[in-house]
């Protein structure tokens, strides 16, 4: 390994995916750059980890599918050493023995267009002949809006300004091909603006329920909708994150998810590759304590925990934006509307992640296997279950909402061994489960007085003026609550909702939590800790239409991403434009713009 410098032209903050992106391309620029990751492996949530003896786990991201193509071939990944296993099908909704009809157990959706009107048409010959329509609609929306992906939304903010001439516009589009073709696309596909608007500023449920009849079809669907999000299916919030999660492909392929070979860390492992490879200088077990300031209140370097201060020209930080601005920066650097406007940022998360460890493939009642452990088409899907009816996933919600774990949470279950061997040992397999809705905090169940409860519905300068000054008021994404009246998940809260999750799953594939030889529990508090998401948000904030464009990751009155209020500090993170997910965009639009900073 190099040795740490004391200067170099670009420090990053985070040895996530997007870092080490950044990094990549920041490096094949010629520029001299230090990543500096807090934990003792790189790829922040995008990695592969032994938790259990013999298993590999992608321990918390487990799909890839919107990591920009561009990245691909730009960074030569593959060269790098990352294979994609391609799924189909793609979905498998497996139905409780309660709901079989005679002619229905489950519902499987892959590539093959005549298997999915078969299988549609079990529930509803109209949803069948709607099915291909809709994928096709919503495939138009994602190709007009793709490009926008890999956009600054500083840079649209300088098309649209009467500040910025028309010559450095001109030099702007010239100079960058996914703003000339995002021009191309609204120009020449005006029709498709009514449908894009539409969609955004309608539910997932509702789109949902206007195309299709049959219930399984359209909660599997409304899944889509709903990953990461602690909204109800009848949130506005819903159609965007729908649209976000089928905007990437594999190998050209629209809408496709794979599992690289080796899980998650396979990913990372390519990027980080690629970033030593063009001279990026990789560190891990470094956390960065501090983010340094000039005379002029500029950016100009970092210092570590340990007290080792590293110079240079920019910095860019992979961490979410309240860690970086409320806990890197100098006290007194930011203004009070700057402060007050990171704070007010939705971080809610709803997710909690169990990797289980299995001694054989699961056994599905609507499915079984042929002979024992015998791996089947669908077990390389994604496995929705309680998803046979939107109302399920309402009701989950619902619980969540009240500060209660779901009672029947949703729950997405891979099985990567399934297509990857070197997961797990010969016969066992490794099982990844993504289940919501879960809080960050418990309800305390404690019964409010009737002045309390007045109280609850003041401002916060309020309820800080009113006789309860000795309560701790609290913030979980934009709602104040007394501290009193939640309280944090202890061991037995975990291990509690482990074994409701389990035995749901023992409904669709009895002998399930017999098979299990160990697993992990990953609550939002645990995904903070652990990998430095605040709230235990996947997104580093929510993906709603307050929190998008020009509002991500701020308000427009503060600079807009990948900047920051703070010079030469950028946001490389998820936390910036477009969003969440294993994409890349966010890191490289930042590199993007300090390669032409650097430049003037």
């Amino acid at each position: 390994m190099a040795s740490l410098k004391s200067v170099y032209d670009v420090v990053i903050v985070g040895g996530g995916h997007n870092g080490l992106v950044s990094a990549s391309y920041l490096a094949k620029a010629g520029l001299s750059v230090c990543l500096l990751e807090r934990r003792h492996v790189l790829g922040g949530a995008a990695v592969t980890e032994e938790i259990i003896p013999g298993f590999q786990f992608s321990r918390a991201s487990y799909l890839l599918s919107l990591l920009r193509p561009h990245i691909y071939s730009d960074l030569e990944l593959k060269k790098h050493g990352l294979k994609l296993l391609t799924r189909d099908p793609r979905s498998y909704t497996p139905l409780s023995p309660d709901k079989w009809t005679k002619d229905a157990r489950s519902l499987t959706l892959g590539s093959d267009q005549k298997k999915n009107y078969q299988q549609i048409a079990q529930f509803s010959v109209k949803d069948a002949e709607n099915f291909q329509k809709y994928e096709t609609y919503i495939e138009e929306i994602t190709q007009v809006l793709d490009p926008l992906f890999d956009i600054a939304p500083h840079d649209l903010g300088n098309l649209l300004s009467k500040r910025v001439s028309l010559v450095e516009k001109l030099a702007l589009v010239y100079n960058n091909h996914h703003i000339r073709q995002y021009a191309y696309n609204l120009l020449t596909r005006r029709a498709e603006m009514a449908s894009i608007y539409s969609l955004l500023t309608s539910s997932a449920h509702s789109i949902l329920s206007a195309w299709f009849e049959s219930e399984p079809l359209k909660a599997t669907l409304l899944t889509d909708g709903l990953i990461g999000a602690m909204v109800s299916p009848h949130s506005p919030s819903t159609s965007y994150v729908l649209l976000h999660h089928v905007m990437g492909g594999v190998d050209g392929e629209k809408g496709t998810w794979a599992y690289p070979q080796g899980g998650m860390g396979a990913v990372s492992g390519a990027l980080a590759t690629a970033a030593r490879a063009y001279g990026a200088e990789l560190f891990t077990g470094q956390t960065v304590s501090q983010i340094t300031l000039d005379s002029d209140h500029k950016a100009s370097g970092v210092v570590t925990s340990e007290g080792v201060e590293i110079k240079a020209q920019y910095v860019l930080s992979n961490a979410t934006l309240r860690n970086t601005l409320l806990d890197m920066i100098p006290d007194g650097t930011l203004d009070e509307k700057v402060t007050q406007a990171v704070q007010s940022i939705d971080y809610a998360s709803p997710v909690t992640k169990i990797n289980v460890a299995l001694k054989s493939i699961p056994n599905f009642l609507s499915d079984p296997n042929p002979s024992q452990n015998s791996i089947q088409p669908h077990h390389q899907a994604s496995i929705h279950l309680n998803c046979e009816h939107m109302q399920d996933v309402i009701d989950a919600y619902q619980d969540a909402a009240q500060g209660k774990p779901s009672k029947r949470p949703m729950i997405e279950m891979v099985l990567p061994s399934s297509l990857d061997s070197t997961l797990s040992p010969p016969g066992h397999h490794v099982c990844l489960l993504f289940t919501q809705f879960t809080p960050y905090r418990l309800n305390s169940n404690r019964d409010w007085t009737e002045e309390e409860n007045q109280i609850k519905t003041f401002s916060k300068e309020d309820k800080q003026k009113s006789s309860y000054t000795n309560i701790e008021w609290t913030q979980e994404g934009n709602t104040l609550s007394d501290s009193r009246d939640s309280r944090d998940w202890t061991p037995n809260d975990k291990e509690s909702y482990a074994q409701r999750v389990f035995n749901n799953i023992d409904q669709y594939c009895p002998g399930f939590s017999s098979d299990i030889v160990g697993y992990e529990i990953l609550t939002p508090p645990d995904l903070e800790k652990e990998f430095g998401l605040t709230g235990g948000n996947i997104f580093h904030g929510a993906l709603s239409l307050s929190q998008l464009l020009f509002n991500r990751p701020l308000p427009n009155f503060t600079p807009s991403s990948p900047f920051t209020p703070v010079p030469h500090l950028l946001l490389c993170g998820s936390g910036a434009h477009p969003g969440g997910g294993v994409c890349g965009a966010p890191g490289y639009i930042a590199a993007q713009m300090v390669k032409r900073l650097v430049k003037k």
